[in-house]
């Protein structure tokens, strides 16, 4: 393995030469003899697919080579552009890839192997016109091991959190006609969570108000793919309709010098009132949990006087608790849906979407309660304790299982979990591995922040 060299570093996908042989090396985030480096055994049986006209043929990983320490997964090397690199590139009119990107994908699907992700970097348009997908089960494992910087580069912006299969494929397809017609990505945020809360609720601009000689009723097919109002997202084959028509007829519009104004002073005045909009909803999501408090305060005060605010001003329900404790209730107090509990556990400073999530929860299933008769509602450790059965219709599994918390200092704790939550299809769980960082305040103990260690879909 020592003669191995590499070519071209680009990140999760990398040219590695050896023994005067060429590879695609995908790089699995591990070291050399890393103890879960067998976690990566079991995908080597999984391949990617060469798409040439209307043939597939697989494209096997054929060997595993170190270099400088790092473990890459590789197969047979064809000189070729990565999908990221098209769309980091393109001139803003060239759809032509784009296009063949989704006639084979729609390709895939029709001979039984449809992609529930297509990832930006595991796809290569060949220079012999062939098409190069490499393995999505692998792809998926190794963006768990990437950095955050190149997470937000290649995943992040071009994934809904919520969405799989060809609904999510639709939303990635929108976002890189979006970013390749405009030259702006839909959805930009310093970290995953901000990407997601803007995908989530954030207005999407028009892409003519970016660039202003598109024609609207492509930005507006685009819109339907990406926006978060969308009820239904284009199919394949509605995509390889649109492209062949914007292919014939072009993107672009001749407008006069007035109308390319009136388009820039529209997206304007679009920014200032989307800004408006999500501040708001950032808002009020992040503060649901005061209000509704202060409300039923306000009320408490009216009602019933004095008692209750000294309840409200009693100490947290932290106190003389230790640190252990205060770890394991506010984890527990999620499954719950407790938030005023989980506030009580938390830095005033700190905000963590558990929170909203339980609130929003909370509400869900109070008016579920109240038109069907049932909240449908059953927190993720009774469900496991009960042997996991498989989810009824409409059910909502929610919360933590598998606690387990092992201390490293007093104000210092490893905790591991799942976490399970409503998806876009069924309930989904997540494990967690985190570390949890405490301070004393004097008189009780509070958490000030969280380390995510690891997560992995279960």
């Amino acid at each position: 393995m020592s003669d191995a060299v590499i070519l071209k570093d680009n990140n999760t996908i990398t040219v590695i030469e050896k023994e005067n042989k060429k590879f695609y090396g995908i790089f699995t985030g591990l070291q050399k003899n890393a103890r879960n480096l067998s976690r990566f055994a079991n995908l080597k049986s999984d391949h990617g697919w060469i798409i040439h006209g209307d043939r597939l043929s697989p494209w096997q990983l054929t060997d595993t080579i170190a270099v400088e320490g790092k473990v890459y997964l590789c197969g047979d090397f064809q000189e070729g552009t990565s999908l990221i690199e098209y769309i980091e590139t393109s001139s803003g009119k060239d759809i032509s890839l784009l296009r063949k990107l989704v006639r084979d994908l729609m390709l895939l699907g029709e001979k039984g192997n449809p992609l529930s992700v297509l990832h930006t970097n595991g796809v290569l348009f060949l220079r012999n016109g062939d098409l190069l997908i490499l393995p999505e089960k692998l792809l998926t494992e190794t963006v768990k091991q990437s950095d955050e910087k190149e997470k937000l580069r290649i995943y992040e912006p071009f994934h809904h959190p919520e969405l799989a299969g060809s609904p999510g494929v639709s939303f990635t397809l929108g976002t890189i006609a979006y970013r390749v017609l405009t030259g702006n990505l839909p959805f930009q945020g310093e970290t995953d969570i901000e990407i997601h809360e803007k995908i989530r609720e954030m207005p999407t601009e028009p892409p003519w108000l970016i660039n202003v000689l598109l024609k609207k009723e492509i930005g507006r097919f685009i819109l339907t793919a990406i926006d978060k109002n969308s009820i239904s997202r284009p199919s394949l084959e509605k995509w390889t309709e649109e492209l062949t028509t914007w292919s014939g007829s072009g993107t672009d519009i001749e407008l006069s010098e007035d109308e390319k104004e009136n388009r820039r002073i529209e997206a304007k005045r679009f920014e200032v009132e989307a800004k408006k909009k999500y501040a708001r909803k950032r808002f009020l999501h992040r503060n649901r949990t005061k209000l509704l408090i202060g409300i039923i305060a306000g009320v408490a005060v009216i009602w019933l006087g004095t008692s209750i605010l000294k309840n409200i001003l009693a100490p947290p329900v932290t106190a003389g608790l230790t640190s252990r404790e205060v770890v394991e209730l506010y984890y527990t107090s999620i499954n719950s849906l407790d938030t005023v509990t989980m506030e009580d556990c938390l830095d005033k400073n700190l905000d963590v979407q558990e929170e909203e999530e339980a609130l929003n929860l909370h509400v869900i299933t109070k008016i579920r309660q109240a038109y069907e008769g049932s909240s449908g509602f059953i927190d993720a450790d009774t469900w496991v304790k009960s042997g996991r059965p498989p989810f009824e219709e409409n059910q909502i599994v929610y919360g933590i299982a598998e606690l387990k918390i092992t201390k490293e200092k007093e104000d210092t704790f490893l905790v591991s979990y799942e976490k399970w939550q409503p998806g876009a299809d069924s309930n989904k769980g997540v494990y967690h591995k985190d570390r949890v960082f405490l301070r004393n305040t004097g008189k009780y103990w509070v958490i000030t922040g969280f380390e995510k260690i690891k997560e992995e879909n279960l």
